[in-house]
């Protein structure tokens, strides 16, 4: 997301916040037809400057595949302290029922 689009998008909450304040909105749908209106007029806008928020440059990843990545990023680094041979949890005996090694319990 852009400055500009970012900036529509701080503008089109703070003109809906107002409207809201200077209608005395309280319920849920008038407060929704107030932000449309507000989107549809901070929208209007641009695009008679001949911009379009879809002819915008895009990032190369979205914020899910960024999550993604950092997720893998952060196993990738917990495995590593753990060291190539690490148990799975339970897999060391600690903690089971008091079975013997075959793990049958008397």
């Amino acid at each position: 997301m852009g400055s500009l689009e970012l900036s529509a998008n701080h503008f089109r909450a703070a003109l809906a916040r107002h409207q809201m304040e200077a209608r005395t909105v309280v319920d849920a749908p008038s407060a929704n037809a107030t932000h449309h209106q507000a989107g549809a007029s901070i929208r209007a806008f641009p695009l008679s400057q001949g911009v379009t928020p879809e002819a915008l440059p895009r990032p190369a990843k979205s914020y899910q595949q960024l999550l993604r990545e950092e997720e893998a990023r952060q196993r990738l680094q917990a495995e590593d302290a753990q060291g190539l041979w690490a148990l799975p949890p339970g897999a060391d005996g600690v903690g089971d029922d008091g079975g013997g090694e075959d793990g049958a319990t008397e």
